[in-house]
């Protein structure tokens, strides 16, 4: 939470406001993805939807795994700290729009997302 508010206190100083998301089905599967992520220069090829030239985003052949919501025992933690998150920012004016959840359902997800993406909107 720290971390946090000092981006949106660096935003603010300079005339910046935030869009915050805090999960996402954008994601290839691990058996789809290209590179390990690495520490270091990044090579990318900058183009078009979801900024790559070759992006194959929506049409993988497995779901892609969300590493927090899959997992039984991060998942309580994470929707703690979505709650934390979204209770203590929820009338921040340094927050223009909030995405709490974006695209569910999407990279074969649906079964497995939607019955959890449900929690953020009770």
């Amino acid at each position: 939470m720290e971390r946090f508010e000092r981006y949106f206190s660096l935003c603010d100083k300079y005339g910046m406001s935030c869009m915050i998301v805090l999960a996402n089905d954008c994601m290839p599967p691990k058996t789809e993805r290209r590179k390990m992520p690495y520490v270091g220069e990044q090579e990318y090829d900058w183009g078009y939807h979801g900024g790559k030239k070759h992006s194959r985003h929506g049409a993988h052949s497995e779901p892609a795994p969300h590493f927090y919501l899959d997992d039984p025992v991060s998942r309580e933690d994470y929707f703690r700290m979505v709650t934390e998150i979204v209770t203590k920012y929820k009338y921040d004016e340094r927050i223009c729009i909030r995405d709490v959840y974006n695209e569910p359902g999407n990279s074969r997800r649906k079964d497995i997302t939607l019955p959890q993406a449900t929690v953020f909107y009770i």
